[in-house]
């Protein structure tokens, strides 16, 4: 019986890691997404747009 619940235990283990991992993944695409979209959206803005800091409108 305590060979039995050991390899559950480590099958468990596994899968959790596997879920985990593929979530890790996901999330990293998602943020790579996002910032591939915001850094295109702020080239957009600095060639229409220059920098006005300190100066009047």
């Amino acid at each position: 019986m305590k060979d039995g619940l050991m390899q559950a235990l480590d099958e468990a283990a596994l899968a959790t890691a596997a879920y985990l991992l593929g979530l890790a993944q996901r999330a990293f695409e998602i943020t790579l997404d996002y910032l591939k979209q915001r850094q295109q959206s702020a080239s957009r803005l600095r060639r229409t747009r220059p920098c006005s800091i300190g100066q009047p409108p």
